[in-house]
């Protein structure tokens, strides 16, 4: 959660920069290609219960659908309501798209300036998978991977058409497909799972990869090197849990790491307005310190709506 913040703060990760032109690029290529899915392999490492059969599968699919949807509507409606407040505009039939599409994280920035929704619809999308996958024979999961592979690599590759433009984030879904499985095979070698020197080597390794893109534009290579980043990235987190789960600090902020999600980017952006120097770009310093007020108050805010009754039912529903 804290390396999404990161990823968040314009002045410490900002890619755009001040007349188009590319800042830290690099270094956000590389934070963005594991940190957000790891959240997205986790439903494949814990919860895996066996389920009956179809009629189970689908009554998890609705669970988990009020789950994400009930928050993604009322944070649609919060940002449609928040861009429209400061601009004075509202691109409605393209909000629309947006949130119909889920994963468009393009029109979702030109209609409601909301990115960060496309996690929930791509989330309901990983959950079902995992249903899936762990109710049904080897023969079936293994024809769902390679599936999932062939379906997903040449998406990848033209991520800003196909991808962007399927409903219900159904592709975006299938992208981690891959990662998740990944993840789990390597979970399952218990000689290797709590090897943190062994990880951390791992994923120091495919940052280089990454960062130089040996690949040279192969989709199939770029694709197995996103996949495989993003599992070791879970493993070397995974090895370190018996220091990690120490830090009460670090333990609250996963309690509550799906509200401090949606309501870290209005911090972020109520800190940029009203700090000194709090939009110019370089400025590092300024940029440590909003990420540290955002963790603090974003954090406070999860933990004090999430003692009003209210807010517990009817925006973050159990399912």
């Amino acid at each position: 959660m804290i390396l999404i913040m990161i990823g968040h703060c314009h002045l410490l990760a900002d890619y755009h920069g001040a007349n188009g032109q590319l800042l830290h690029y690099n270094y956000w290529k590389i934070l963005y290609s594991f940190h957000v899915c790891a959240f997205l392999i986790l439903p494949f490492v814990y919860g895996s219960k066996p389920l009956a059969g179809p009629k189970d599968i689908l009554s998890k699919l609705k669970t988990d659908a009020i789950r994400m949807y009930v928050p993604y509507i009322w944070f649609f409606l919060l940002c449609m309501a928040t861009n429209w407040a400061m601009t004075h505009h509202a691109n409605i039939p393209d909000a629309l798209k947006a949130f119909i599409l889920g994963a468009n994280q393009k029109l979702w920035n030109e209609s409601i300036n909301a990115q960060f929704l496309w996690f929930m619809p791509t989330m309901v999308v990983v959950l079902l998978l995992r249903n899936i996958f762990f109710n049904c024979s080897r023969v079936l999961q293994i024809a769902l991977i390679v599936l999932a592979f062939f379906i997903a690599v040449p998406f990848d590759s033209f991520s800003h058409t196909v991808r962007r433009w399927t409903p219900l984030a159904i592709m975006n879904g299938v992208f981690f497909l891959w990662p998740a499985v990944v993840a789990r095979w390597f979970l399952q070698k218990k000689a290797i799972a709590n090897q943190p020197v062994l990880w951390t080597v791992a994923f120091a390794i495919l940052v280089v990869f990454h960062y130089v893109d040996l690949t040279q534009g192969n989709v199939v290579f770029h694709y197995i090197r996103r996949a495989l980043i993003a599992a070791v990235f879970f493993m070397m987190v995974y090895s370190y849990r018996k220091w990690l789960v120490k830090s009460k600090l670090l333990m609250l902020i996963g309690k509550y790491s799906f509200q401090i999600y949606l309501i870290h980017l209005f911090v972020y952006g109520i800190l940029a307005k009203v700090m000194p120097h709090g939009q110019q770009l370089g400025r590092i310093d300024i940029g440590i310190i909003q990420l540290v007020l955002t963790i603090i108050i974003s954090t406070a805010i999860s933990i004090a709506i999430m003692k009003i009754p209210l807010v517990k039912k009817y925006v973050f529903p159990r399912g």
